[in-house]
């Protein structure tokens, strides 16, 4: 029987930062507009491909804010929250300090709030946006809240399951700790994806211990306070490789669709502005652009050094660089594979709740069927 442990912080420095969860500071478009910023190079770095092609023919991303313009927003503003606070996501503040919002009509706040949090903000009506992972949406939609995933930012599993050097094989595991976010979350979904795979059940072979994000459970591995932990497989392979690791699974490499990264609204936000849900959306794409261009590397890394809490410089910040900035999809269009995925593995979990949730019943794709005919 699975022994779920509450949460713990690890008692380390990095360990105790990462579960506390400190949110990065508010970011706000420049207080005058009179010279609009460029639209980024439509040849930004490539996203990660969706393993299953989407029913729609594939458009280029180049057309997502080339098309006619479309009507007014009806708010003059939209706050928007994300729940990574790896440096993934610094494309959404990116959107909001290069102006990219105001360009679609919009001024914009963005602030970091942790993963559990995030849906409960958006649903309260703090946020009109909400950059959330796919298993807490989709939880959050069949707990009853009416919510929708517009476009999927990060398209497959960031993840790999990796072990301290004497544990070999997967099978070693079992008996051992290894480290989760929180129980229920993706980190622990994605655990369980990666396992089914090999025939491990975590329920029943092994300790779940909850940390907090990657970096905690890095600190907890690389301390030797567990024996496994889940993590960004591109943020954290060669650091685990270097010290003798090693890496178990590797759903990054497998390109497993999922949802790790996702626009989230509420319907009721969705039908009373869809005008700002459609400018909200191209602002961000604009955002991706940005960040995924070389040419624009020394801009992002002040940016990148202020979320994470680090010097422009140093070694960690361009590891973070080199695993993130391409990483957002510029076409972040909303296939079914992905939430499949989750779907699957949600209902092996409890069949009685998810069994018959659908695709169709999470993800709206009218938005990116605009934006991909140039609307």
């Amino acid at each position: 029987m699975q022994r779920h442990l509450t949460s713990v912080c690890v008692t380390l420095a990095l360990a105790l930062t990462a579960c506390g969860g400190a949110a990065a500071p508010s970011s706000s478009p420049p207080a005058s507009a009179a010279a609009k910023p460029a639209s980024p190079a439509a040849s930004a770095g490539s996203e990660k491909p969706a393993a299953s092609a989407a029913a729609k023919p594939a458009s280029s991303a180049q057309a997502a804010t080339s098309g006619a313009a479309a009507g007014k927003p009806e708010r003059d503003s939209v706050k928007i929250v994300y729940a990574t606070a790896s440096g993934e996501d610094t494309f959404v503040n990116l959107a909001v300090s290069k102006g990219y919002f105001q360009n679609h009509g919009l001024k914009a706040d963005a602030q970091f709030v942790e993963s559990n949090a995030s849906i409960a903000a958006l649903t309260a009506g703090e946020a009109q946006l909400d950059m959330a992972d796919g298993v807490s949406a989709i939880q959050a939609i069949t707990s009853g809240t009416p919510l929708k995933i517009l476009g999927y930012f990060d398209k497959t599993s960031p993840y790999m399951i990796a072990a301290l050097g004497d544990i070999k094989q997967p099978s070693d595991l079992k008996g051992k700790t290894v480290a989760v976010g929180k129980i229920g979350d993706t980190s622990d979904i994605s655990l369980r994806i990666g396992l089914k795979q090999i025939g491990i059940d975590p329920a029943k072979d092994m300790t779940i211990l909850q940390v907090g994000n990657s970096p905690a459970r890095w600190a907890a591995l690389s301390s030797k306070q567990i024996q496994a932990a889940i993590l960004d497989e591109e943020a954290y392979r060669k650091m685990a490789e270097a010290q003798g690791m090693n890496v178990l699974v590797s759903m990054q490499r497998q390109k497993l669709p999922y949802v790790a990264s996702a626009l989230v609204v509420t319907d009721a936000f969705s039908k009373a502005n869809p005008n700002t849900v459609l400018a909200s959306l191209k602002a961000l794409i604009d955002g991706t652009k940005f960040f995924a261009d070389e040419k624009n590397k020394n801009e992002v890394l002040p940016a990148m050094a202020k979320e994470l809490k680090l010097e422009v410089g140093s070694p960690q910040l361009e590891t973070a660089y080199d695993a993130y900035h391409t990483r957002a999809a510029t076409d972040p269009y909303p296939d079914t594979a992905g939430v499949q995925t989750i779907l699957d593995a949600l209902n092996s979990i409890d069949p009685s709740r998810y069994k018959d949730v659908t695709p169709a019943g999470v993800i709206d794709t009218s938005y990116m069927d605009k934006i991909r005919s140039g609307a």
